[in-house]
Order: C-alpha cells, then structure tokens, then sequence
C-alpha cells in the first residue's frame, strides 16, 4: 500500500537526477524541428527556462537525435538539464495518417522492422495488417475500430520487448508503457482490457527484463482516449483503476478527437483529470499527470489536477482519429500572437505590425524587428513559438498563486481571443 505523503512539492524529483518544476511545459518537435529547437534553446536560454523537456515520437527519434542532440565533444547542459521522453505512439497505428503509419512500421528495431513482426496465428506480418485495414474504403469508423481489435490486439504482446528495448536505448528518462487507444463505446471494454494488460506486462517487463534501468528512469502509463469515451463512468472508472493497479511514476493522457467548443464534452475531460488526481492522491502517491497534444487548452487542465502539458511547436495539435484529417494548407505556416493567443498567417501578421512592428517582446522577435522575408518566415516564428510558450507564458503561471491560478487565466484568456476557454476556468477542481 502506497504511504501518505506530506504536503505536496511544487517539485518531483526524477530517477534521471533531474528536478521537475510543477506545472511544466514539454515541446514536441517533429522529426524537421530538432535544429530549430536546439539553435532556440541555446541561443536563448534565458526565455526557454520553463521548457521542462521534450517529447520525441518513437518514429522521429532516428531523425532528431542527428539534429537536436548533435554529437559533440562537450555536451551542452542546456540541453542535458531538459528530460527526454520518447514516445511510443503506438496509437497511430489504429488512428493515425498512413504517413504515420508507415514510419512507425518502418522503424529499425532489435529484431528487425517493426513492421516485419509475426505471430503464428496470423498470415500477415504486422504492416500488412495495418495498412490492409487502413486502406479500405466505405467502412465505417466503429467498424473499422472492431476490425483493429480483432487483428492486431494479437501482435501487441510480440512487439512489447522490442518497443521497450528501444525507447531505454534511445534514452529515454521516462519509460511510457507501450498501449492501444480507446477510440469506440461498442468496443471500449476491450480496448481498455488491452490497455491494461499492456501496461501491467510493460510494468512487470521493466522490473524484470530492465531491472538495470529502474533505478534511474521512471515509468509511465498511457491513457490515449477518444473524448466522447470519457462521457461514461464506468469506463472512466476502470481507466482509473488501471492506473491505480499499475503503480506508475507518471501517467500520460493523450485525449483524441476533442473540440474544445462542445463545452459538455471538454467538461467531462476535465473531471476525468481531476477524478484521477484525487484517486492517486487518496493513495498517497504525487504523481505527475502529463497531458499531451494541448496547446492554451493544456492551461486549463493545470486547474483541474494536471501537472504536466506536452505541446507541439507552432501547429495545431494532431487530435483527431480521421486519417484523411487535413493538415494547415498554408505552406508558410501561422504566428502564435502573445495576447490574442491565436495564430496569424503571414498576410495578416504584414497586416498588423506594418504600423507597429511585431507584436512581441521575445529574443527572436526583437532580433528580427519585422515580418521579414517569406523564406525564412517558418524558422522564425517557431523559435518565437518556443520562447513565447517556454519562457512569458509559462512565467506567468509559476508566478501566479496555485490556488487562485483559474482567476489569472481567465484574466489571461478575458483579454485574448481565447474567450471560449474563461468557461472551464470557474473553479480549480483539483491542483497537482
């Protein structure tokens, strides 16, 4: 049984050695953004300070350990001091882009592509399984959630140790549990006994298998859940029991498909998050709840028991479970404005500070002074993107009282064209 804590810290102590200031930011960068994040770390540490670390997808980690961690003779603490998770994502699998798909089977694990795995009792190895699922045209969503289950449910054990193997060799400091998301109320039993076994045989592997490891990296359980699934108590309840069970350092809670307008909806995420904290804290135990793929939305989860935002760097999060989702058509990209909190294209950024001048205070921005040239627009709005998330915003939250944190957002919120939000912010449920 775990034991009462004291009073809790604004700090968690990691088996890395380093020290996690609650709330945290972590970035996720693609697998095209490690020298972006790396040259704005670097270059202006004094407005990134709040960057607690990074998320790095299974799939672009062979990619951004080349960019992002160069090889030096001298590593640098700038970036030694940020905590690095590597992500499985195995959820892609059953919701994501075929490109996503693809790079995830293609990966090179210990026993060769993980796409080449098979199990005795199917004819397909694991990628043609996938893909012949995911191409399939004229089947409906829930019917295609059943058809993952029923066929790729059995190559999830197989792939387990290699999975595992190689997020420890890529050095990662918190090991998440490989898992399935819970996408379907036909089907969401099943998906969430996976779930739970595959976190209990990840938990027992690490213990066993990588007893080496556990002295020195913590371990996580992942909740990767379709919003509307979190409208039922009784699967809410037994996603909270799979936490508790499993005894994690960390759990991680990847919400799919949310629209931040459909109050109700967003409403029921909210107390699930704050539910699951007041169920580990009645068992003595402070551990972080990382909520990954947020962007201002992720501020509001602060005020409802989380402890941790995982955000992607200047884009809109990858929450839908649509594979033929849409990505921005806009080549350029758009620039995070500091007080409407909302993202601009080029035109209208030209628009708005031919007058004045860019909108914020950042390094990146201060050095540029104006919209610039179209050719080097993308690099620099996503350094402003990290100092402006890294650095102000971040500032602003670990400056203001924990229990009176909703009132600044609101305030925050009030004076930006994020006024949608100021609604989950009536009252703090629960705090980290």
């Amino acid at each position: 049984m775990w034991s009462v804590p004291e009073t809790p810290s604004r700090y968690i102590d990691l088996k890395c050695g380093n020290r996690l200031e609650l709330p945290a930011l972590f970035l996720h960068p693609l697998h095209h953004e490690g020298k972006i994040l790396r040259e704005t770390i670097l270059d202006t540490s004094a407005q990134t300070q709040h960057v607690a670390g990074f998320v790095i997808s299974m799939k672009d980690w062979p990619k951004l350990s080349q960019t992002l961690y160069q090889p030096t003779i001298v590593p640098s603490p700038r970036l030694q001091e940020r905590v690095r998770i590597v992500d499985p994502e195995l959820h892609l699998l059953f919701t994501g882009l075929d490109s996503d798909k693809r790079d995830l089977l293609n990966l090179k694990v210990t026993s060769g592509k993980l796409g080449d795995r098979k199990i005795p009792e199917a004819k397909k190895n694991l990628r043609d399984t996938v893909m012949a699922i995911a191409m399939q045209e004229g089947l409906s969503q829930p019917s295609k959630s059943k058809q993952y289950v029923e066929e790729l449910y059995p190559f999830m054990s197989s792939i387990l140790f290699d999975v595992m193997r190689y997020l420890i060799d890529a050095g990662t400091e918190t090991l998440i549990a490989p898992s399935v998301p819970i996408t379907s109320k036909a089907i969401a039993l099943k998906q969430i006994e996976m779930a739970n076994r595959l976190s209990s045989d990840s938990k027992v592997l690490f213990a066993s298998r990588f007893a080496n490891y556990t002295s020195s990296t913590d371990f996580m359980v992942m909740i990767a859940v379709n919003a509307h699934i979190l409208e039922n108590t009784e699967f809410c309840e037994r996603l909270i029991a799979m936490v508790i069970t499993t005894r994690p350092d960390h759990v991680g809670i990847k919400v799919l498909d949310l629209d931040e307008r459909d109050v109700p909806r967003v409403e029921a995420v909210l107390k699930f998050i704050a539910n699951l904290r007041n169920a580990i804290d009645v068992f003595g135990r402070q551990i972080p709840i990382h909520i990954f793929n947020v962007r201002e939305f992720g501020y509001v989860t602060f005020c409802h028991g989380a402890s941790v935002i995982e955000m992607p760097i200047a884009r809109k999060p990858y929450m839908h479970i649509n594979r033929n989702n849409p990505t921005d058509p806009s080549q350029l990209g758009r620039y995070t404005h500091p007080v409407d909190l909302v993202d601009y294209t080029y035109d209208q950024l030209a628009e708005m500070s031919a007058m004045n001048g860019l909108p914020c205070s950042c390094t990146p921005c201060q050095n540029r002074r104006e919209i610039g040239d179209k050719d080097t627009f993308n690099e620099f709005r996503k350094k402003h993107f990290v100092c402006l998330k890294g650095g102000f915003e971040m500032d602003e939250i670990h400056k203001a009282d924990a229990d009176s944190l909703n009132i600044a957002l609101r305030d925050k919120f009030g004076r930006s064209k994020q006024t949608g939000l100021v609604a989950y912010l009536e009252r703090i449920v629960a705090v980290p």
